[in-house]
C-alpha cells in the first residue's frame, strides 16, 4: 500500500499508483474509504465538462473519474458498484488485479449481475479469466455461454491486427471441451446471437471458425452436424435458426449422413418456422427423390408441409407425394388422407393440384375419407367446385353447402331507405349505393363523415372517478406494471391529483408496498417526465405524493448526448432527452407540472381526465370543470389537452351553460365549443388548441390573424405528404413533409404542431427514443390519447415510422400500436390514415400485417373503408415500389374472405390500383392481378374500370402477368350477382347507420 496520501494519488490521475494503494489492504480498511471514494466519484461527474475541440473532458476539482472508479472499485460492494453502474466502469485489467488482490466474499454476486444485464457479453472475458484462475467457479447460466459470443467474435475487418475467432478459441482449448457445445443449446437473442454475430461481422465468423476447428481435428464433425439439427429442433426464432440450417449445410453433410438425418430432417416440418420447414423440406426431397428415405416415413411426416401457407412449398409436395406414390408400393388411401388439408389452402391453385391427387387416389368407398372430404365444401374456390362436386359425385353422396346468413341478400325496402334522415344518407354513402344498384355496377363508396359530423361519444364506457384512498392505491399498484390502457392511467393521474391531501394517519403504511415498487423501478429502468412513457410518469407522480419530492430532472449534455439528469436516494439517473420535444413529452411535462402541485398537497380536478373510453371528454363534463374551478385555474398544458380530447357531441347545448368573462381559459372553451364572438387573448397555444377543436380541419381565420405563421396545426390546418423517392443506387429514400412549415423553434404548449417525422439516418438515438411516438406500445398509445378528434397528423407520422421499417430492419415492436386507433368505428379514413393502414398492409412484421388485416375487416364491415378511397391509396402506392405486391395480395386475400362484400370491395380496389402503365408496374404485381381474377371468378364480375382494361390490353407475351390478363379479358359479369353484392353492401350500411343511431340514443 502506498504511503502517498489518497487525494494526492486521484488528483494525480495515474491509474497504477491507485491500484497499489490498495494493494493488500484489509477489507475493513477498504469499506471505511468507500462512502468517500463514491463521494469523490459523484461530484468528480457533476463537475466535469465536455471540450468539443479536444474531444476530452476537463475536471474543475483536478480529480478525473477514471481514477476515482479503480478507488470505488477496490472499496465497494457488489451492490454499490451495481447502483453506480457505468460510472464506476474500469478497465477489464484492473478489475481482474483488483479481484486477485482483494478477493472478496461478494464476487459471485458481481458476476450474477453481470450476466443479468442487458448485454451481458461485456464482462465475459473477465469472468473466464476468474474461472480459470480458480477464483470462481464456471457460472451455471446461459448468459455465459451465450457471453462467448459477443465477447470472442472475430475481428471487424480481415485486416484488423486483433487475433481471429479460430485463434482465440485454440489458446482457451477448455471451451472446446463443453462451453462451445453449449452454444447449440441456447438461442441468444438481440444484438447477441450466432445469427447476428456473423451478419454484422466483416472478419472471422462463428461459422468458418468452427468449420475450421472441425477440419484440424479440434472438434468433432459429427458431433457440429447432429449438434445443428438439435439446435433446430429447439423451435428456435426464424432468424436465428437460420444460422444453424446454413451451418448444417456448410459442413456439408454427404449423401449418406444425410440419409442418417432423414427421421430429425422430417421432424423438422413441423418446425414452426417458416424457413426451417423450407428447407427440411428440400433435404427431404432430395432424400425422396434418391430413394434413400421410407415412402411411408415420408407420407408419415409430410401432413405440417401441406398445411403451410405458402403456395410453393404445398405444390411441391403435392407433386413429390405423387412421384412416390408413382414409383414405390405405399397405400394409396394413406396418401389421399395425407393430402385433405391441402385442399383448405386460401389459393385455387393448391386446391386443383389436390383434387388431383384425390382423384387419382382417393377412395370413394371408404366412408370416413369421404366424411372428411365434405368438411371441406365450404372453403373449395368456385373455379374448383365442379370438380369437387364431380368426385363426391362418385361417392353417390352430396353437400349442398348453406350461405352463412349475413351472404344472403334481403329485398331492397325503398321505402325504408327513403325514411332515413337524408344527411345521414349522404354521410353514409347510401344514396351513392343505390345509384351503382341502379347503374348494375359493384361501387361501394366509403361513408363521408369527417369525425366532427356525428357523435362520437355513444358505444364508449363512462369513465368513472376513483372516489377514495384504497381503490387509488390498487388502481396505482396495477397501472405501473402494465399502462398500456390510457383511460386508467389517465383515471390515476386524476385521482392522484384530487386525492392528494387525503392523509389518514395510517397513510404511508398503506402506501408503503407501492411507494417500494415505484422505488425499485425507478433504480432499474424507470425515468419519469422525460418522454419515455405513461408508466414512467405514472410512478414519477407517486414518488411526489407519496414523499412530497419531484423528480425533476435538468437538461443537459453528458456524452455529446442531450440528457435530463436527476438524484434518487443518491443515485444519479439519466435519460436521452429528445422526446422532450415529441407529442409525447408535452404529456410528460404536464404530470411533472401535476407532480409539483400534489408534492405540496394541493388538490385539484383535472380538467383534460377522460370523461369517456378512447381518452373523450364530454363537453357539458368539461363546462361543469370549468365552472367549478373558479378563481382557481388550471395549469396551461392541461387546458390545452383538455380542448383537445373534447368530443363535438352537444357542443351547443354545454356552450349555453358556459357564460362568458374575463377569464383567458374560460373565453378558450367558450371558443372552442362554438362561441361566434370572442376576443383572441395572448396565450398563442391556448388559442390554436381552441382553433384545432373548434374546426380541427379548417384554417382559423381569426386566430391566424393574431398569431401568424406558426406552423401545423395551429391556427393553420395541416397537410402532409409522404415523400418517395429513388436516389441514384436506386434505394427508396422517404420523407414526411407538412405544410404550412413548422418554425425552426416550437413553443413547447404547441403539442398539435409537433408531430413532425424523426428520419432514422440523421438521429443517432432513434433507436433508444423511438420515433415520433417514442420507443414503447404505452407511449405510442398515449401519444394517440392527445387529439382523438382529428389524428391525420397522428396518422401522417406513424406512416412514416412504419414505412422507415417496412421491411423490418429493426425490432420496432411499437410500431403495430400505430394502427390501433384505426379500429374506433368514429374515426374518419382521410389520406393520412389510408396511408398507414396501405402500408401496414404491406409491412413484414406478422404483428404490423396482422392487425392491419384486421382494420382493413372492421372497416369494410363498418363502411368507412370502400372501393374508392382504398383503390385510391392502393393506385397511388403501387409505382412507388415501397410496397411488396406479394404482401398487399396475402393481407387483402385473407380480409377478402370475410363476406361477398369485403370481395367486392377489395376486387373494385384491386382495379384501380392497377390502373397504370405496363411500365409503372413494379417487380411481382402478377401476384395481384392473379388476385383480382380469382374474386372475379368468386364474385362473377369482370372488369369494369377503364385504367385496369387498358393495362390488361396492353400485356403482351407468354409471361404469368399477360396469361391471367387473357382470362380476366374473357370475363363477363352476372346481373343477378352484381345485384346481390350492392343489396349486400345497403345491408351493410343500413344495418351500421341504425346500430350508429341505436347508440346515439
Amino acid at each position: 500500500m502506498s504511503k502517498q496520501p489518497l487525494e494526492d494519488i486521484l488528483k494525480s490521475g495515474d491509474l497504477g499508483k491507485c491500484r497499489d494503494f490498495f494493494l493488500g489492504m484489509p477489507e475493513q480498511e477498504r469499506r471505511r474509504l468507500a462512502p468517500k471514494c463514491i463521494d469523490w466519484l459523484r461530484k468528480s461527474f457533476d463537475s466535469r465538462t465536455f471540450d468539443a475541440e479536444t474531444r476530452t473532458y476537463n475536471y474543475r476539482d483536478h480529480m478525473p473519474t477514471e481514477t476515482i472508479a479503480v478507488a470505488v472499485f477496490s472499496t465497494g460492494t457488489a451492490a454499490e458498484l451495481k447502483k453506480l453502474g457505468w460510472q464506476a466502469r474500469i478497465s477489464e485489467d484492473l478489475m481482474y488485479e483488483i479481484f486477485v488482490d482483494r478477493r472478496p466474499d461478494w464476487i459471485v454476486q458481481w458476476v450474477q449481475q453481470q450476466l443479468d444485464a442487458e448485454r451481458y457479453w461485456g464482462h465475459w472475458r473477465l469472468i473466464r479469466r476468474l474461472v480459470l484462475s480458480g477464483l470462481l467457479e464456471k457460472p451455471e447460466h446461459p448468459n455465459y455461454y451465450l457471453g462467448m459470443i459477443g465477447a470472442l467474435k472475430g475481428p471487424r475487418l480481415a485486416r484488423d491486427s486483433e487475433p481471429s475467432l479460430e485463434a482465440k478459441l485454440r489458446s482457451d482449448p477448455t471451451l472446446l471441451e463443453d462451453d462451445v457445445w453449449r452454444l447449440f443449446e441456447y438461442e441468444g437473442g438481440g444484438d447477441n446471437s450466432l445469427a447476428n454475430c456473423d451478419k454484422v461481422s466483416l472478419g472471422g465468423k462463428w461459422s468458418d471458425s468452427l468449420i475450421a476447428l472441425a477440419a484440424t481435428g479440434d472438434l468433432s464433425r459429427d458431433r457440429l452436424l447432429t449438434c445443428s439439427l438439435d439446435a433446430l429442433e429447439r423451435d428456435f426464432n426464424h432468424y436465428r435458426a437460420k444460422w444453424f440450417l446454413d451451418f448444417h449445410d456448410a459442413l456439408q453433410p454427404t449423401k449418406e449422413e444425410q440419409a442418417a438425418f432423414a427421421p430429425q430432417y422430417l421432424h423438422l416440418l413441423g418446425a414452426s418456422a417458416p424457413n426451417v420447414v423450407t428447407w427440411a423440406y428440400k433435404k427431404v426431397e432430395q432424400l425422396a427423390k434418391a430413394k434413400a428415405i421410407d415412402p411411408k416415413l415420408l407420407i408419415a411426416n409430410i401432413r405440417p408441409v401441406l398445411q403451410s401457407r405458402q403456395k410453393g412449398i404445398v405444390n411441391k409436395a403435392l407433386k413429390l407425394l405423387d412421384t412416390v406414390a408413382k414409383k414405390s408400393k405405399v397405400e394409396k388411401s394413406d396418401l389421399a388422407f395425407v393430402v385433405l388439408p391441402a385442399l383448405g389452402h386460401e389459393i385455387a391453385e393448391v386446391q386443383a393440384n389436390t383434387l388431383g391427387l384425390i382423384e387419382t387416389y382417393g377412395d370413394s368407398n371408404n366412408s370416413k375419407f369421404v366424411r372428411e372430404f365434405q368438411e371441406y365444401a365450404s372453403v373449395i374456390a368456385p373455379s374448383e367446385r365442379k370438380r369437387f362436386d364431380a368426385w363426391l359425385a362418385t361417392t353417390g353422396e352430396s353437400v349442398e353447402v348453406a350461405l352463412p346468413a349475413e351472404e344472403s341478400a334481403a329485398p331492397v325496402d325503398l321505402q325504408q331507405i327513403k325514411a332515413i334522415d337524408p344527411k345521414l344518407r349522404k354521410l353514409f354513402a347510401i344514396d351513392d349505393l343505390l345509384e351503382s344498384r341502379k347503374q348494375g355496377t359493384t361501387t361501394i363508396p366509403a361513408v363521408r363523415f369527417d369525425g366532427t359530423d356525428i357523435p362520437r361519444l355513444p358505444g364508449q364506457a363512462k369513465i368513472a372517478p376513483i372516489e377514495d384512498l384504497d381503490e387509488l392505491i390498487e388502481s396505482c399498484s396495477r397501472l405501473i406494471e402494465d399502462a398500456k390502457d390510457i383511460d386508467h392511467v389517465e383515471r390515476a393521474y386524476d385521482g392522484i391529483s384530487r386525492l392528494c391531501d387525503v392523509r389518514p394517519d395510517d397513510f404511508d403504511s398503506r402506501v408503503a408496498p407501492l411507494l417500494q415498487r415505484v422505488v425499485k423501478l425507478l433504480k432499474k429502468d424507470r425515468f419519469p417526465f422525460a418522454g419515455i412513457g405513461p408508466g414512467d410518469d405514472l410512478c414519477g407522480l407517486i414518488y411526489a405524493w407519496c414523499t412530497g419530492i419531484v423528480l425533476e430532472g435538468k437538461r443537459k449534455t453528458s456524452n455529446r448526448h442531450a440528457v435530463v439528469q436527476y438524484t434518487l436516494e443518491g443515485e444519479e439517473h439519466s435519460a436521452l432527452s429528445g422526446n422532450l420535444d415529441k407529442p409525447i413529452g408535452f404529456l410528460s411535462r404536464r404530470i411533472l407540472a401535476i407532480a409539483k402541485r400534489v408534492a405540496e398537497r394541493k388538490p385539484a380536478a383535472l380538467w383534460s381526465a377522460p370523461t369517456h373510453q378512447g381518452a373523450w371528454i364530454d363537453p357539458h363534463v368539461l363546462v361543469e370543470r370549468v365552472r367549478a374551478s373558479g378563481k382557481s385555474e388550471p395549469d396551461l398544458y392541461d387546458v390545452i389537452l383538455a380542448l383537445l380530447r373534447l368530443a363535438p357531441d352537444d357542443r351547443k347545448g354545454a356552450l349555453a351553460q358556459l357564460k362568458s368573462n374575463s377569464s383567458e381559459l374560460t373565453q378558450a372553451v367558450r371558443y372552442a365549443l362554438g362561441a361566434p364572438k370572442v376576443a383572441i387573448g395572448e396565450t398563442a397555444p391556448l388559442w390554436f388548441a381552441a382553433a384545432r377543436c373548434r374546426a380541427p380541419w379548417n384554417n382559423d381565420v381569426q386566430v391566424a390573424a393574431a398569431f401568424p405563421d406558426q406552423g401545423p396545426d395551429t391556427a393553420q390546418a395541416a397537410k402532409h405528404e409522404l415523400i418517395i423517392e429513388k436516389t441514384r443506387s436506386k434505394r427508396l429514400r422517404i420523407g414526411l413533409q407538412s405544410l404550412p412549415p413548422a418554425p425552426k423553434k416550437l413553443d413547447p404548449y404547441c403539442v398539435t404542431a409537433c408531430y413532425r417525422a424523426i428520419n432514422g439516418t440523421l438521429d443517432h438515438c432513434r433507436f433508444e427514443l423511438g420515433g415520433a411516438g417514442g420507443r414503447s406500445s404505452d407511449a405510442v398509445a398515449w401519444t394517440a390519447s392527445i387529439w382523438p378528434q382529428a389524428r391525420e397528423s397522428y396518422f401522417a407520422v406513424a406512416a412514416f415510422d412504419l414505412a422507415e421499417n417496412l421491411d423490418w430492419w429493426g425490432a420496432e415492436w411499437q410500431n403495430k400500436t400505430f394502427l390501433e386507433p384505426l379500429f374506433e368505428p368514429t374515426t374518419p379514413l382521410r389520406e393520412m390514415g389510408l396511408l398507414l393502414l396501405a402500408i401496414g398492409l404491406g409491412a413484414k412484421d406478422p404483428g404490423e400485417h396482422g392487425l392491419a388485416t384486421d382494420v382493413t375487416i372492421a372497416t369494410i364491415e363498418d363502411g368507412r373503408l370502400g372501393s374508392d378511397n382504398l383503390g385510391q391509396i392502393l393506385h397511388q402506392l403501387l409505382p412507388t415500389g415501397l410496397v411488396k405486391p406479394v404482401r398487399w395480395a396475402k393481407t387483402l386475400a385473407e380480409a377478402a374472405r370475410i363476406s361477398t362484400v369485403h370481395a367486392a370491395v377489395i376486387q373494385q380496389s384491386l382495379q384501380q390500383a392497377l390502373s397504370i402503365d405496363e411500365k409503372s408496374l413494379p417487380r411481382d404485381w402478377a401476384k395481384l392481378l392473379e388476385l383480382l381474377l380469382q374474386l372475379s371468378i368468386d364474385l362473377e364480375q369482370s372488369i369494369s374500370h377503364p385504367g385496369c382494361l387498358e393495362l390488361l390490353r396492353s400485356l403482351k407475351g407468354s409471361g404469368k402477368g399477360p396469361k391471367i390478363a387473357k382470362l380476366l379479358l374473357q370475363r363477363t359479369a352476372s346481373p343477378e350477382s352484381s345485384q346481390r353484392i350492392i343489396d349486400l353492401a345497403l345491408q351493410h350500411r343500413i344495418h351500421t347507420l341504425e346500430a350508429r343511431m341505436a347508440k346515439a340514443v
